[in-house]
């Protein structure tokens, strides 16, 4: 392991919880406990979305980044982001769960899974200081756009807050898309069966995990809001973005070693380091 790129890793983390913390407090001086309980939901609702959709652009995009060509991979990934970036978000409204916010929960999980692919087909492919970078940006363009909406376009509904964030992951997409297929051929782009079905073995069974982790962190979200109401959930999730600070340092060693791992053809090897660390 590189212990230059897991302090950068880990100072990446360290700069996205300062961030972050900072658009917490924000949010809650701007909009009030209910305010930030209508992002809180949304935002879950959103990571509920993503559980669905990091099937085929989570770690599976990582893992086999190795081993199949790009063109394939993204070709399954953008794809499945539309496919479930729009029907979930449909399938919440239909239910009247949060449908005022329907909307931007569709370009939300749209523009945010098609980021998420670029950005783990970075890890997979060992440009950690490219990960770094778009985790970073994700928070800084963020808040970027959210001073010229409320203080130029003068919108201060908490709207805001999901326009800004739609904004910053577009751009932030169209920006690393650019980086990524500037060098490939779009002529190999392709659909095999054979693919499909090894992304939707390793994704579905990666994300099983990911959404028990889920049920614990977020499952109460939702309790308070029916029992509660918004303003509930506003102070309860300022206490969860606390919580979840004690995370940085393992999350910023494992995003490095599973890259290296998943790029290491000696399969000894990898266990030996995944043991190690």
């Amino acid at each position: 392991m590189k212990q230059k790129t897991i302090f950068k890793t880990f100072i990446s983390r360290f700069l996205i919880l300062i961030l972050n913390f900072g658009l917490v407090i924000y949010s809650t001086n701007m909009w009030g406990s209910e305010g930030k309980g209508v992002i809180s939901v949304v935002i879950a609702d959103l990571t509920i979305v993503s559980f669905f959709s990091n099937i085929f652009v989570g770690s599976s995009v990582t893992y086999f980044a190795p081993k199949y060509k790009t063109e394939q991979i993204l070709a399954y990934a953008y794809l499945w982001s539309l496919l479930v970036g729009i029907s979930i978000p449909v399938i919440f409204s239909i239910t009247h769960h949060n449908s005022a916010y329907s909307g931007y929960l569709i370009a939300l999980s749209v523009v945010s899974s098609l980021l998420a692919a670029n950005i783990n087909l970075f890890v997979g492919q060992q440009k950690i200081k490219m990960f770094n970078l778009y985790t970073i940006l994700q928070q800084a363009v963020h808040i970027a756009f959210l001073v010229v909406i409320i203080y130029i376009a003068r919108i201060t509904a908490v709207t805001a807050y999901f326009i800004a964030q739609i904004g910053c992951f577009a751009t932030l997409f169209l920006v690393s898309s650019f980086q990524l297929l500037k060098n490939c051929r779009f002529s190999e782009i392709s659909f095999s069966k054979k693919i499909q079905n090894t992304l939707f073995d390793y994704g579905w069974k990666t994300q099983l995990s990911a959404f028990l982790q889920f049920l614990n962190n977020r499952l109460s979200f939702y309790f308070l809001e029916y029992f509660k109401g918004m303003v509930s959930v506003g102070i309860f999730s300022i206490g969860v973005a606390f919580s979840e600070a004690i995370w940085t340092v393992s999350r910023s060693l494992s995003i490095v070693l599973y890259s290296d791992v998943v790029n290491n053809k000696d399969s000894d090897i990898a266990i030996e380091k995944t043991k190690s660390h």
